[in-house]
């Protein structure tokens, strides 16, 4: 097994025929992967794609379903059971399972492939010993109870973790509002992106990671505020670290910017298998969320620094609709309800985790630009 291997094709369009072929060389780069799948006992196959939110695939906030029907018409060729699960942001109920997949267009995939739709909701504490941070948390059931895992990211911008692909979609096996909770837990980025790697280095060789980026998402991603960008990519591997490198090169992101891509230098990280040469396009970027500051700077010139140096959420009034989904989704409870729509009073409790402009089905929340940021900008346009 090449654990550094990474494939890339190019797809023009969400054309059943074009993302089959792609997803076929894909699959046949890794004959390792294919050697898995052959049993004479049936396998199950957990397809864990990212479900957001119940959106239009359009919006390219979750995973294409042209994609999902693309490996289950591979897998058929194998003894397997497939399952397609995930856990999105907010409830996590049966409910909200079938309002998720009728608006993400699962419901026609299931029909039309005979695949299973999860409507299991229960969960399970999973033991995770060799974990740096997080050594047992909640897992969903079908997450555990796979025999494999094929991982279908949706390539898109992050305004706290800079890019959410292969490794950050694996967050969606913890279940419903307990992601929000993470964040009350780790409001440190460095440790919560140890969280994130602790999860992914659990399933190790349980788990494929593809990527859907045939229409990415740029900007203030990765829900409503972030805005569909084409790029054409459909790629995969083993290791989520290796497969979201070569995501950076693709949009344009500096891979020492992305905090779980810390112990990687760039491409030359990874060996790349190019059915097609690569398209790299220039994605508008999330303000760079700055590294944690030493322990031994005192804490009020931590919290003026940071002040300076984070973007907070801000809440439009007029695109407001005063849903408050934003209030369901703040691990800090410091979102508030008004008669002119919802507000953020005090942001001295803010963590800046930004679930809240996540969460926002309406882009009625946008990040502040840090002053520091600012600053740079400034000068930046002077040299020029």
């Amino acid at each position: 097994m090449s654990k550094n291997q990474v494939s890339y094709t190019f797809c023009s369009e969400y054309d059943f025929n074009k993302v089959k072929e792609s997803i076929e060389k894909i699959f046949s780069s890794f004959p390792d992967l294919e050697n898995k799948l052959r049993s004479e006992k049936p396998v199950n196959i957990l397809l864990k794609p990212n479900l957001l939110a119940a959106r239009h695939p359009d919006k390219a906030i979750t995973t294409h379903p042209i994609v999902l029907k693309a490996i289950i018409t591979y897998l058929k060729q194998f003894n397997c059971n497939i399952t397609i699960a995930d856990s999105p942001a907010g409830v996590y109920n049966e409910k909200a399972l079938e309002k998720l997949y009728k608006a993400c267009q699962l419901d026609i995939v299931a029909e039309e492939t005979g695949c299973k739709l999860n409507f299991d909701t229960s969960d399970q504490v999973v033991n995770l010993p060799e974990g740096k941070v997080l050594k047992k948390c909640l897992m969903i059931t079908p997450a555990i109870e796979a025999d494999f895992i094929i991982n279908i990211a949706k390539l898109k911008t992050h305004t706290l973790t800079r890019l959410t692909c292969a490794t950050k979609n694996l967050f969606g096996i913890m279940p419903g509002v307990l992601k929000y909770r993470q964040h009350i837990v780790m409001p440190d980025l460095k440790v919560f992106t140890q969280m994130l790697l602790d999860i992914n280095n659990h399933f190790d060789n349980k788990v494929f990671h593809i990527v859907d980026g045939i229409l990415g998402m740029e900007g203030e991603g990765p829900g409503s505020k972030g805005e569909p960008k084409f790029a054409g990519a459909l790629f995969g591997g083993w290791d989520s670290g290796s497969v979201d490198i070569l995501a950076c090169h693709i949009i344009g992101m500096p891979v020492n910017t992305v905090p779980t891509l810390v112990n990687y230098k760039g491409l030359e990280d990874i060996n790349l298998i190019a059915f097609d040469e690569i398209r790299a396009h220039s994605f508008k970027l999330p303000p760079q969320r700055y590294k944690s500051l030493p322990d031994c700077v005192p804490d009020w010139v931590q919290d003026m620094l940071m002040e300076l140096m984070v973007a907070k959420p801000l809440i439009d009034a007029k695109s407001c609709k005063k849903c408050n989904i934003c209030i369901e989704a703040c691990p800090a409870e410091i979102i508030e309800a008004g008669d002119k729509g919802v507000c953020i009073p005090d942001y001295k409790n803010c963590i800046k985790c930004y679930c809240c402009q996540e969460a926002c089905p309406h882009g009625a929340i946008h990040l502040s630009q840090p002053i520091i940021e600012k600053i740079f900008r400034f000068f930046r346009r002077i040299k020029k």
